[in-house]
């Protein structure tokens, strides 16, 4: 079972010290849900890496950036250097979202090995 923080709680805690509770508690990833790209979703995810745990990134959408599937692709994208390893979307994420991002991630690691888009 997982635990979370209270969204309340986390306007007092960094990133850095989320990824020391996680490892504190035993946690086998760690990540950040509903949160914009490219920030402060990239902030959270750099500063979470400091856990040496697998990374989560769920990306939100604000309304004004709905059309941009290709634009919040490959800000997803862009964390997997970063150690994100589990990749997704909530807050108004479509099909054509997670399929424009399954095409970035394949144009960005194709090259560099094997991965595996679901």
């Amino acid at each position: 079972s997982g635990t979370f923080l209270h969204p309340d709680a986390l306007d007092e805690l960094s990133p850095g010290l989320v990824a020391q509770l996680a490892v504190a508690h035993g946690a086998v990833a760690v990540g950040a849900n509903c949160t914009v790209l490219p920030e402060p979703l990239t902030a959270a995810i750099r500063g979470l890496g400091a856990s040496g745990l697998p990374l989560v990134a769920r990306a939100g959408i604000l309304p004004d950036q709905a059309g941009l599937l290709d634009t919040w692709a490959s800000g997803l994208a862009a964390l997997v250097p970063l150690g994100a390893r589990l990749l997704g979307g909530c807050c108004g994420t479509t099909p054509g979202h997670l399929e424009a991002t399954a095409h970035a991630l394949r144009a960005c690691l194709a090259p560099n090995g094997s991965f595996t888009v679901y």
